[in-house]
This record gives C-alpha cells, sequence and structure tokens, in this order.
C-alpha cells in the first residue's frame, strides 16, 4: 500500500470513527462537533484522493475549532442546556483521549511524511493535513477539559476562553 492509500484509509478509518461517536451520544452538542470532525476527515479523504489522481488539489481552512464553540453557543441561546450522565463521564473522556490519540498518530504521520517528500505540491499538502488534525486534538481536549470538571459550566465551554485559539 502506497503513502497516499494509507493515509486515505487513516482518513477513512477517522469518518467512520467519529460518525459512530455522534450516534453512540445523546448529547446533541458532543454530536454536532463529531459529525464536522467527520465530514473534516471526508475533506482529508478527497484531497488526497486528488492527490492520487495527479488532480490539483487544494485544501480550505478547517473552521472546526469555530463550529464546535458555534454549536455549544446555539444550544445554549436556545436555552437547550447540554445534559451529560454523571455516570457515563469517564467512558466519554475514555473515547475521547482515544480519538485524541488517533489524531495525534495522523499528525506525525503527515508531518513524517512531508519530511520525506520531494513534491512541493504533496508535502504542502501533508503539512496542512497535520495542522488540521492538531486543531482537531485541541478541539477534543477542550471537551475533555469541559466534561471532566466536577463544577460543569456550559456557557464556559462554549465560550471556551481558557483555550488559545488558532
Amino acid at each position: 500500500m502506497d503513502i497516499l492509500e494509507f493515509a486515505m484509509q487513516m482518513e477513512k478509518d477517522g469518518e467512520t470513527y467519529y460518525r459512530n461517536m455522534a450516534e453512540g451520544t445523546t448529547e446533541p452538542g458532543f454530536a454536532g462537533v463529531f459529525k464536522r470532525l467527520a465530514e473534516t476527515e471526508v475533506r482529508h479523504y478527497d484531497v488526497l484522493a486528488a492527490l492520487k489522481e495527479e488532480v490539483p488539489a487544494s485544501l480550505s481552512d478547517d473552521t472546526i475549532p469555530a463550529d464546535a464553540k458555534n454549536i455549544f453557543a446555539e444550544l445554549i441561546e436556545a436555552g437547550k442546556e447540554p445534559q451529560i450522565d454523571p455516570n457515563a463521564i469517564d467512558k466519554y473522556v475514555e473515547q475521547y483521549k482515544f480519538a485524541q490519540g488517533v489524531e495525534a498518530k495522523s499528525r506525525d504521520f503527515y508531518r513524517e511524511k512531508a519530511d520525506e517528500c520531494c513534491c512541493d505540491e504533496a508535502k504542502a499538502i501533508f503539512l496542512r493535513l497535520a495542522d488540521e488534525e492538531e486543531k482537531h486534538i485541541w478541539v477534543l481536549e477542550n471537551i475533555i477539559e469541559s466534561v471532566s470538571r466536577p463544577s460543569f459550566n456550559w456557557i464556559e465551554f462554549a465560550e471556551w476562553h481558557h483555550s488559545e485559539e488558532y
């Protein structure tokens, strides 16, 4: 399997994982974030497929950090205070940490392959993909941090003011 096929499969697996996470949660905010992450994995797959077919490929800006904030802000504005089953927090955190680990491996893979590339277009795309995987890690970290707190505050979560901006 060549590098591009491997990367495409990696993105396909990520899409499947996030869609399963979206279906497995009753919390609409988290489901929305996971659906957006799945859509981003599809974008990654598409750009890699174009690169493989030697068609000009470009990757539009990833808006997942802002989208995730907006999903929760909209729920709060609509008076739909998110609800998390306290007995399920550990399960959720475990899933989010697993996803973070996968994103970190993807980021590292893309950085490594960018260093090995002699094609400027592929190198640029791999570096962009690595940056996007880093954003996904950041979003998941914010979710983990927010649901892990004993005094969970959904307003603060929607604002994510305690986190770095990308």
